[in-house]
This record gives structure tokens, sequence and C-alpha cells, in this order.
């Protein structure tokens, strides 16, 4: 109980990313799990808040859930397979999520509800009938190179590279700049940080 991870990548593993069981108040902050062979977070009986986080590729979505409830924000889901999800809720399961950037390939799925095997195709149907991701997103987030691991957010202003490194050369910015929750606290974010929270 009462588990803290920060700035842990998991990546490229046989299985899922992480595997949370029976885990309670899992505080996630900036972890990354990505182009895993199956689930990003695989967890059971478990509560999880997941902020500020990257899912990426993994085979078969972001975030399987069974008995479990999440609490998702100002992260970056990529799908990128047809049979892929964003969520899959087994079970009694709960999704309280809300201002994300959701980046889906073609055919590929918001999520799955195994319990009444019902597929939501589309951000707004899982918003009208979970009422959940209410300000979250959909589009190309615009990374810097996430096939590579570097899943900094392109800026004209400038960016750091994973390993510290400032860069200045990018020609777009990332729509997920202070796109984040208003009322979450920015100020561990490296100036100039616009006075609020990223994506």
């Amino acid at each position: 109980q009462n588990i803290h991870l920060e700035g842990i990548r998991s990546f490229m593993n046989t299985g899922n990313g992480f595997v949370l069981q029976q885990a309670q108040n899992v505080d996630a902050y900036r972890c990354v799990t990505d182009q895993n062979e199956d689930w990003g977070v695989s967890a059971s009986l478990a509560s999880i808040r997941w902020e500020n986080g990257v899912a990426y590729s993994n085979r078969s979505g972001g975030f399987r859930l069974a008995n479990t409830t999440l609490e998702l924000m100002n992260s970056i889901v990529h799908v990128f397979h047809p049979t892929s999800f964003v969520y899959q809720l087994n079970q009694a399961s709960a999704v309280g999520s809300d201002y994300n950037y959701f980046w889906l390939s073609t055919n590929a799925n918001i999520a799955r509800d195994d319990r009444l095997k019902f597929n939501y195709i589309n951000l707004s149907e899982w918003q009208s009938e979970e009422g959940a991701d209410i300000h979250s997103v959909m589009g190309d987030p615009l990374m810097a190179n996430p096939g590579s691991g570097d899943f900094s957010l392109r800026s004209q202003v400038g960016r750091f590279t994973p390993n510290g490194t400032f860069v200045s050369f990018d020609t777009t910015n990332s729509w997920a700049i202070d796109a984040g929750n208003p009322t979450n606290l920015f100020n561990r974010e490296t100036s100039p940080n616009g006075a609020r929270i990223n994506m």
C-alpha cells in the first residue's frame, strides 16, 4: 500500500509493462510504459493514480483493469493496433480520468468493457456513457521521437531531451503543452513553464 513510483520507464518487455496486483494507493508520476508485447499497465485488485505519464505503442493497449480503480491525469496514451484499447475494464473496475491526450491509429478504440462485451469506439461515446475524460482530446501530441524513447513535447521555445540536453530546433509546438488540468501545480516543470501543467 501507499506506493510512489516516479520517473520509471518499462519498455520492450515480452509481457506487460507494469503489473500491479492487490496494490492500493499506487501513485505513478512521470512514468512511461512503451512498446511492450501486452498491456502498458495490467492491474488487479488495485487503486492507481497515473499522472503526467506516457503509455505508448503497447501491443494490447494502455490500461487493463480488473477490480481496479484508475485515476489517469495529464497523460498521453498512444494505441496503434485495431484490437488495442486505451482502457479495458473487467469486473468491478472504474476510471476517473481527465485532461489526457489520446493518440489512436486507424481502427483502434478508446475502451473495452468486458462486462458488457462492448467497445467504445470514440472519445465522445466514452465521455457520454462513462462521464470520464471530459476535457481529454484526441490527435497526435507531437512528441519528439517516441519510437526511440524521447517522449518530450516538441517546442519552438526549447525542450530537454531524456539525457538532459536542451534543444531549441523544433519547428512545431505540441498541443499538449500547457494543456493539463489548470488546477494542478506546475512548479515541478522547468521554467519557463507557461504557468500551467503540461499533459
